[in-house]
């Protein structure tokens, strides 16, 4: 749980965490080094859009946003080439009143 950025998230218990990631918070199982969860946050300050929906629709806002993260994570490890696939995207109204996206995705 996050009080100070609002979200919580369930994950299995024997995981563990994972400092420098990148993310706000990242988790990753310790014998399955491919099975992982992270949360990255983006300020609206620090961005031109002013709801996750000027991203588009769930779907096109992963890919937009795996694009991204794919190429930046190629580019400061050289050699290493990943590809992924989203497995679902979904969109919900918090208590707050404000739109959040969910996307699943799978790196390999």
């Amino acid at each position: 749980i996050d009080t100070f950025d609002g979200y919580s998230f369930r994950y299995p218990q024997n995981w563990i965490p994972v400092r420098g990631a990148g993310a706000d918070i990242f988790f990753r199982d310790p014998y399955v080094l491919d099975e992982n969860i992270s949360v990255e946050l983006s300020s609206p300050s620090s961005s031109r859009y002013k709801s996750v929906e000027d991203l588009g629709p769930p779907q096109e806002a992963g890919e937009k946003v795996l694009k991204q993260y794919l190429t930046e994570f190629m580019s400061t490890r050289l050699g290493v080439k990943r590809e992924s696939n989203i497995l679902s995207t979904s969109s919900r109204v918090a208590d707050d009143g404000k739109i959040y996206y969910q996307v699943e995705v799978r790196y390999f």
